[in-house]
């Protein structure tokens, strides 16, 4: 049963990225901005930037591979915007503005080329979807941990209800999550 509810959701959360979809676009890193550090998983890595860059120096940017393109939530205003500095003939719709928060999470999170998230930025991830109840965001982030540091949470955790000492440290560490 809860194999299908897991599959629903997934297909769910499928279409209605299909449905945002509106195609992709070149624009400028430069011009680029990104949203506060409140509601971006990852903080901005420098190495990872040049990492990055040195790839496209070395193989070119391969724009149209899939693994290169970096999935954007861009409001239909925004994206307005830019169209009207295209080219004539390039004109793309805005996506729908009901975007559930869902999706708009796996936008955020997921790009196949990125550099892998720290253990500590997954751990604290993870106590912010256990601190909202949703189950299904801790099991996704749970996942990205190897199986051994995956073991070592819910240890952690099954201990921390029993003992006083380290529910005060996980207590800790929770009011640290911003």
């Amino acid at each position: 049963m809860a194999g299908n509810s897991v599959s629903s959701t997934d297909e769910k959360l499928f279409r209605e990225r299909g449905r945002a979809y509106r195609g992709s676009i070149g624009y400028p890193l430069r011009n680029l901005r990104f949203e506060s550090q409140q509601s971006n998983p990852r903080q901005l890595d420098k190495k990872n930037v040049d990492r990055i860059l040195a790839i496209f120096e070395l193989q070119g940017c391969l724009r149209f591979e899939p693994e290169n393109q970096i999935p954007a939530l861009v409001s239909p205003a925004v994206l307005s915007a830019i169209v009207q500095r295209l080219p004539e003939g390039r004109a793309l719709v805005g996506p729908p503005d009901n975007l559930s928060r869902e999706v708009q999470k796996t936008l955020r999170e997921d790009y196949a080329n990125s550099k892998n998230f720290y253990d500590g930025d997954i751990y604290r991830h993870l106590r912010r979807a256990h601190l909202r109840g949703d189950l299904r965001s801790k099991k996704q982030w749970l996942a990205r941990l190897s199986t051994t540091k995956q073991r070592d949470v819910k240890q952690f955790e099954k201990r921390a209800t029993k003992s006083y000492p380290l529910r005060c440290f996980s207590d800790a560490l929770d009011a640290l999550i911003p």
